[in-house]
């Protein structure tokens, strides 16, 4: 993943703010008590989980374009395939009746399966 590396200096980043936070309090001598301890560390948990789930959905939007994209070309090679004839022929079979009503492929198909039997 070409992202990693990114994600890797953010989280540095967000673990090391929270250090140098938690080294000032000791430094300055004040109170350290559990609240403050369990508030940054579930910020900094927070935000490092954040950064790392957000690629998540990128790469799965990525991925599902990526098979759009098959798709798309497969009907475009199916249709680059056919002569002018067999074109003509798919648009009047997509078209129903004369109301001009688009209908599905599946069903053209299925009713020229049942007009055949």
């Amino acid at each position: 993943m070409g992202n990693q590396i990114p994600r890797m200096i953010a989280t540095g980043i967000i673990w090391a703010a929270i250090t140098a936070i938690m080294m000032t309090m000791m430094i300055t001598q004040s109170d350290l008590n559990f609240i403050i301890v369990a508030i940054l560390a579930g910020a900094a948990w927070f935000a490092t989980d954040t950064v790392w789930s957000s690629g998540k959905n990128e790469a799965k939007a990525a991925q599902e374009e990526s098979e759009k994209a098959k798709r798309q070309t497969k009907v475009e090679r199916l249709v680059d395939t056919l002569s002018q004839q067999e074109l003509n022929e798919l648009r009047s079979r997509l078209v129903a009746d004369s109301d001009g009503e688009l209908v599905s492929l599946d069903d053209v198909l299925s009713e020229q399966r049942r007009q055949s039997r």
